[in-house]
This record gives C-alpha cells, sequence and structure tokens, in this order.
C-alpha cells in the first residue's frame, strides 16, 4: 500500500478535507457548500503567515516552527498560495538547528526532522543540504540514523512520531527498513474487547491512552511506506476504531481533548488517504461528509471580519468565544488547527 507523493502533500492537511473529492453520496449538499472554503482557508493561513515574516507563532508571539511546516503542508496540498508555502519553507530553511536540534540531540528530535523533510520536499528544497551555521546537514540520513534495531525511531518512540517519519522518508523513496513498519504494525491495541481496539496511543502497543491523533498518523505512515510487511488489517481495524469515535456533531472524540478540528482533520485525512489507496470505501468509511460539515461549522465566514474569513476554530466553544480585536494567543491557535 503506497500512495503518491502528490497524495501525500494531500493527506497532510485539514484543508484536504474540505476538498470535493467523490464520497459515497453523489449528490451530496454538504459537498456543494463546501466549494471555494479550501481556498478561503489557505488564503487565511497566507495572510497569518505573511504578518509574521512567513512564520505561524506561539500565544507569546515567538515562532512556531512546527505549526509553520503544518501551514506549508496545507497550502501545497490546497493548491493556493503555494508562492507563501516556497517563502515560507524558505525561511524554515534558514532557521538552522533551533527545530530540528544538534546533531546530538537527533534521537530525542526525530518529529521536528520529519516535519522539516516533509517540508522541505514539498517545496522542492533538499533536506540532504539542510543549511546550519557550520555547514549544511543531511537531514534524511539523521533521521534514518534514529531507526532503532527493533524498527522504532528515536528515544522516545510513539505511534504518532513514527507516521510522521515514514511519510517523511517516503515522500523522498528512501528505504524504510520493514522492521520500521513492523514496530508500527505491533502497536495497537489488540484487546478485542477494548473500545479502543484497533486504534493507536502514545503508549507503546496500548489500550489506556488510545487517540485520534496518533491512529491518524499511524493510517498514514503506514500507507505510505512501501514495505513487504502486510498492514492491511492493522489499517482497517484502525479505521474500524475511528467510526466508533466519531462524535454526533461529525467530528471525532479525543478523550484527552475532546471533539475539535486538530484532531478531526488528521483522521479525514486519513480516511481519505485509505480511501484513495483502496484500503476502504468511502461508504465503508465512518461518515467523512458528516466530518467536513463539522469543519465548516467551526470555518468563519465574511460577517467575522476579514483577518478571519476561512479561518477554522478549535472546537465549538473557541469559535463562539473569539476576542475582538484578535489577540495572538486566538490568532495562534487558529493558525494551528487550520492548517492541521
Amino acid at each position: 500500500m503506497r500512495m503518491s507523493f502528490r497524495g501525500l502533500a494531500v493527506a497532510l492537511a485539514a484543508v484536504f478535507t474540505l476538498a470535493a473529492i467523490p464520497t459515497a453520496s453523489a449528490e451530496s449538499p454538504v459537498l456543494n457548500q463546501q466549494e471555494g472554503y479550501e481556498q478561503l482557508a489557505a488564503n487565511f493561513l497566507a495572510q497569518h503567515l505573511r504578518r509574521h515574516d512567513g512564520l505561524a507563532v506561539d500565544p507569546e508571539g515567538k515562532p512556531a516552527l512546527a505549526n509553520t511546516a503544518y501551514a506549508i503542508a496545507a497550502l501545497v496540498a490546497s493548491g493556493y498560495n503555494v508562492d507563501q508555502a516556497k517563502t515560507s519553507a524558505l525561511i524554515l530553511r534558514t532557521s538552522g538547528e533551533s527545530f530540528i536540534g544538534s546533531s546530538a540531540e537527533i534521537e530525542d528530535k526525530t518529529t521536528a526532522l520529519a516535519l522539516t523533510i516533509l517540508s522541505q520536499r514539498l517545496t522542492d528544497f533538499d533536506p540532504t543540504t539542510f543549511p546550519i551555521s557550520s555547514g549544511t546537514r543531511d537531514l534524511v540520513a539523521d533521521l534514518t540514523s534514529a531507526i532503532n534495531e527493533d524498527g522504532s525511531i528515536g528515544a522516545w518512540a510513539s505511534a504518532y512520531g513514527q507516521g510522521y517519519a515514514l511519510m517523511a522518508l517516503a515522500a523522498g523513496g528512501d528505504p524504510i527498513p520493514d522492521t520500521a513498519t513492523s514496530w508500527l504494525v505491533a502497536q495497537p491495541c489488540a484487546e478485542s474487547g477494548d473500545p479502543g481496539f484497533g486504534g493507536f496511543g502514545f503508549s507503546t502497543g496500548s489500550c489506556e491512552d488510545v487517540d485520534p491523533d496518533s491512529t491518524a498518523l499511524a493510517i498514514l505512515g503506514l500507507l505510505h511506506a512501501k514495505s513487504s510487511v502486510d498492514s492491511t488489517a492493522t489499517v482497517a481495524n484502525a479505521i474500524k476504531y475511528l467510526g466508533s469515535i466519531q462524535d454526533s456533531s461529525g467530528g471525532f472524540m479525543s478523550s484527552l481533548a475532546g471533539v475539535n478540528a486538530n484532531s478531526s482533520g488528521l483522521v479525514v485525512s486519513a480516511l481519505n488517504a485509505a480511501s484513495a489507496a483502496s484500503v476502504s470505501s468511502p461508504a465503508g468509511s465512518p461518515n467523512i461528509d458528516k466530518a467536513r460539515k463539522y469543519l465548516l461549522s467551526l470555518t468563519y465566514r465574511c460577517k467575522a471580519g476579514l483577518e478571519l474569513v476561512g479561518g477554522i476554530a478549535y472546537d465549538t466553544q473557541a469559535f463562539t468565544a473569539l476576542p475582538s480585536p484578535l489577540d495572538v494567543p486566538t490568532e495562534s491557535a487558529l493558525v494551528a488547527s487550520t492548517a492541521q
């Protein structure tokens, strides 16, 4: 099961979930209502990146490089404001080791490395010649060096980080050991009577903290990794778990954070990727149209003001509790949830 590099860009962004791709319902009114919203969301992201010298910011107004990487992927996936994506990727490229850490920190920085590799590859920059103060670093070689003997990646291996790492390597066609895929296949909750059966969490091979974000990223990683390891059943069980946590609103329930746009965007991206890879059919997946409708319910329209149009709030509470004028912490959260 492997998707194209273009598919990787699409799978990484919640913007993709708003695009009118075919589903089981050929005449879905939800899809008709979505026309143009992916462009508005991309415009919102680009506007806020430009406002802060090309970077997303944290609640204190400082550069948030992980969210910048998410925003880059979202813009590339939408096909709008790609020039801004490239500008931001170039700025990220000049950040040196502030995000990826030093060569001595590779084991602790694998997710940062993976996100940086993805942002560079999506915008046609070379992650094997990433500039630092003392010269350049090969980020792909760094990430590959962090693959442990058992296939886990990094010092703090999790399904969440493993998914990103596999996508980063797959994006450039870099070799991925079968052990890395096998390790991920072994991580979901395996207790058939547990509500989390088939889902992934931050704890390895556990049912205790299964969550939609980790499960979605595990699915994306397994779909993109070229491996002789058969992960079909693992992905199918993970999709069933995701279906079991879809809320009546259409969003997906996180035991840690409730129903929110960030988790729902990642989940729908994973479900779309699984459908594209013929692992599941749209008709057999959880209600993707309903999930898109949930995201649209959190999307600001014109009456919210020009600086907000297209932005996607984190959840219903955040959508209704918007401060005026817009403060930096709220802006930071909006950029993160819109991109992811």
